[in-house]
């Protein structure tokens, strides 16, 4: 017998997160602008199993210059207690200068 709710799975198909058996406890928020490298640090996360997703997005629009648009990685060093971004590597919006203020929230698994 199966129970509803959600199930994450990652590439290879192995179960990674099922709110059936693991629950999730939201523990802050932050922003990132378009080509800013940058980190934050939460002592929360030490030694958690540390989920980040989208939470809004803010599309900004100046100039006529070429910005990266999303960071390229997210690191997580769960050791330290430091969620870190950055865009090396991601590809650049040519034309108009295209930019996003976005929103992640993160917490972690229990």
């Amino acid at each position: 017998m199966s129970t509803a709710g959600l199930q994450v799975f990652d590439t290879t198909g192995k179960l990674i997160l099922d709110s059936a058996t693991n629950v999730y406890k939201k523990l802050g928020e932050f922003t990132v602008t378009s080509q800013v490298d940058g980190e934050i640090t939460d002592v929360n996360i030490i030694g958690k199993e540390v989920i980040c997703f989208i939470n809004n997005v803010e599309l900004i629009q100046d100039g006529n210059s070429t910005l990266r648009t999303f960071p390229y990685k997210f690191m997580f060093d769960t050791t330290a207690g430091k969620i870190s971004w950055n865009f090396q590597g991601t590809e650049v919006m040519y034309g108009s200068s295209i930019y996003y203020k976005t929103t992640y929230e993160y917490g972690w698994i229990s």
